[in-house]
């Protein structure tokens, strides 16, 4: 399943997935579209829980992993953004809380 993900990812991939959940095996992996990040951004289901994985793809003065997971992990432990399950800066990998799309009217 992991043959969805580009080829100069998938060790980071593979050694984010085991770090962070002891194993290599996932359920499901679905490419999320949408917004105007470079990043690959994909849900990915281990052991039938949902996550958001995001693989930077470019790296330069607008796309730096180290600013973003840090900004990531500030807003995670004020509450207000998805807990940070993995952020690695050298492999531009991140594993973040999948939530569920909810209307702001609820």
């Amino acid at each position: 399943m992991l043959d969805l993900i580009q080829e100069n990812k998938r060790a980071a991939v593979e050694k984010a997935l085991l770090e962070t959940f002891g194993t290599t095996a996932v359920d499901a992996l679905t490419l999320l579209t949408g917004g105007l990040s470079t990043a690959a951004v994909y849900r990915v289901v281990v052991q039938g829980k949902p996550y958001v994985m995001r693989l930077v793809m470019q790296i330069d003065a607008l796309r730096d992993p180290a600013r973003d997971y840090t900004c990531m992990s500030l807003a995670a432990e004020a509450g207000i953004a998805p807990r940070v399950y993995y952020a690695n800066v050298e492999d531009a990998v991140s594993i973040i809380e999948f939530l569920d799309a909810k209307p702001l009217a609820q």
